[in-house]
């Protein structure tokens, strides 16, 4: 086999398996919308620097939930979303309503507890990740394509 065809089936293999995670996080976060509420309390709220991005702010958030006596905590606050911000004013600005200790609606995923998001449903950058598997799908067909030309 040529190394180019390796190289292509490499890259649709690669970028099918990246686009079915992403399509299954993006039923998630629609599913998600539909999901038992309960009352958590914020445990974390914090905002750093982010190590490999000059100028850009990293969010931590964590909360807990009970669900039947038992705690959990998570720390998703929405799919699809990075929680990293440009501007430090920006990212403050985000996260001045949330106080630590302070009540918060969690969407908890009856059929796996420990999976909870403070935000439920799709986001505009649901629609980001998928965007990689596209190319690499791409590379690979092109690659594949050039074989029989």
């Amino acid at each position: 086999m040529e190394i180019q065809t390796t190289v292509g089936i490499f890259l649709v293999s690669l970028g099918s398996v990246a686009m079915l995670l992403c399509l299954r996080e993006m039923m998630l976060a629609v599913r998600s919308k539909r999901w038992q509420q309960v009352e958590g309390v914020f445990r974390e709220v914090d905002l750093e620097p982010d190590d490999g991005d000059q100028g850009r702010y990293h969010a931590t958030v964590t909360y807990a939930y009970r669900i039947n006596g038992q705690e959990f905590c998570a720390s998703r606050l929405r799919f699809g979303s990075v929680s990293s911000f440009g501007e430090k004013a920006d990212a403050q600005l985000h996260l001045e309503h949330l106080r630590i200790g302070h009540p918060c609606t969690v969407y908890v995923d009856p059929a796996q507890p420990a999976r909870a998001v403070l935000l439920p449903g799709l986001t505009g950058g649901s629609f980001v990740p998928p965007i990689v598997p596209c190319i690499l799908i791409g590379m690979g067909v092109q690659a594949l394509l050039q074989i029989s030309s």
